[in-house]
């Protein structure tokens, strides 16, 4: 359709969000995309005061997805993933959780900083991989966590025949 997306964060009434927004091929901003705009509010998931889309591409079906970040001050930033209609923005809620999937396998107390690197398509499966590093103390982690195209974890529970890692995910230290 000759559009392009354009991801990730500003400043709103002294918030950071996430957004993404589509643009017509002669660069104006597309209105009938989430009303020119789709933000990525920090509270969407819980008790967060900013947000960063870092990750946008197509799925094999059409659909958007995203990969952003979502922290709670300087202490905790977590990883989550979201699926959007390309056609008007709205969230696919047939994805993860009302159209949102929390990687919190890392940090379910909230203690950690987490980063996303990279989102990659498996173009056989059409799963999502996603990795980058996160800090449990001083000394920073590798992590790659697999989800299918629903949005769910695959682990041996989900995915007894083709789950992925530890849980769902992989770890490594620097050393």
């Amino acid at each position: 359709d000759n559009k392009v997306y354009v991801a990730g964060n500003g400043i709103e009434s002294l918030l950071q969000i996430g957004y993404v927004l589509r643009l017509n091929q002669q660069g104006s901003v597309d209105p009938a995309f989430g009303n020119g705009v789709v933000d990525f509010i920090p509270a969407h998931l819980g008790s967060y005061d900013a947000a960063t889309v870092r990750q946008l591409q197509l799925d094999s079906t059409g659909q958007l997805l995203i990969g952003a970040e979502y922290s709670q001050g300087s202490s905790n930033i977590d990883v989550a993933l979201a699926r959007l209609d390309p056609l008007d923005g709205t969230l696919d809620s047939s994805f993860g959780s009302a159209g949102f999937v929390k990687f919190d396998l890392i940090d379910s107390f909230g203690n950690y900083k987490a980063q996303l690197d990279k989102m990659v398509l498996d173009p056989v499966d059409h799963s999502i991989v996603i990795a980058g590093q996160f800090r449990p103390a001083a000394e920073s982690m590798l992590y790659i966590a697999r989800y299918d195209a629903d949005g769910e974890l695959m682990n041996s529970s989900n995915h007894p025949s083709a789950s992925f890692g530890t849980s769902g995910a992989a770890y490594r230290d620097w050393e």
